[in-house]
C-alpha cells in the first residue's frame, strides 16, 4: 500500500468521524444531536424523550419478550385491557396519597403546631395517668383473680375430702 492510498484511507475516516475539518461529512455526534432535535421538534417525540433510556429498554424488552404471554400480539393487548381496572385503581390511589400528602404538608398545619404543643403534652399527661391507675387496677384484679383461683381449689379439695369420708361411712355402714 502506498502513502497516497493510505493518506486517502484516512482522510476518508476523518471525514466520517468528523475529525477533518475540511471534511463534507457532519461528526457522528453532530448526527445524532440534530437526529434528536428532529425527533422531539419536528415529531413531537418530547415525552418520548422524558421517559428514562433503561426504562425504555426495559419496556422493549418486556414487549419483545415471547416468553410472557406466548408471543401473541393479542393476547398481550387483552392482558393490558384486563389490567386497566387495576392500573387506574392505583392511579387514584395515587391521586388521593397526593392530595393527602399536600394536607399533611400544609404550611398553616405546621404553624399551629407550637400552638397546641401544650394541648397535646396536657393530653399526654391525662393518657399517662389513666395508663398508671390502668395498671394498678389490672394488678388487683390478676391478684384478685389468683386469690379467687386458689379458693376454688380449696374448695374443691375440701368436697373431694367430704366426697371421701362420705364414701367411706358409706361403706363401713353397709359392713356392718
Amino acid at each position: 500500500m502506498d502513502y497516497e492510498t493510505l493518506d486517502q484511507s484516512l482522510t476518508d475516516i476523518e471525514a466520517i468521524l468528523g475529525i477533518d475539518e475540511f471534511s463534507k461529512s457532519k461528526p457522528i455526534t453532530t448526527q445524532i444531536d440534530e437526529l434528536n432535535r428532529k425527533l422531539k421538534d419536528e415529531l413531537g417525540a418530547n415525552l418520548l424523550y422524558s421517559i428514562a433510556p433503561q426504562k425504555l429498554e426495559s419496556l422493549h424488552k418486556i414487549a419483545t419478550e415471547t416468553s410472557c404471554l406466548s408471543g401473541n400480539l393479542a393476547e398481550k393487548v387483552e392482558s393490558i385491557k384486563f389490567s386497566e381496572n387495576l392500573i387506574n385503581h392505583r392511579i387514584e390511589l395515587v391521586k388521593q396519597f397526593e392530595e393527602c400528602l399536600g394536607n399533611a404538608l400544609d404550611s398553616a398545619s405546621f404553624s399551629r403546631v407550637a400552638e397546641l404543643q401544650p394541648q397535646l403534652d396536657e393530653e399526654i399527661r391525662i393518657c399517662e395517668e389513666l395508663l398508671e391507675k390502668w395498671k394498678g387496677e389490672r394488678e388487683e384484679f390478676v391478684q384478685f383473680r389468683e386469690e379467687y383461683s386458689e379458693i376454688l381449689q380449696k374448695i374443691s379439695q375440701r368436697l373431694v375430702d367430704v366426697e371421701k369420708k362420705i364414701t367411706f361411712h358409706k361403706l363401713k355402714r353397709e359392713n356392718v
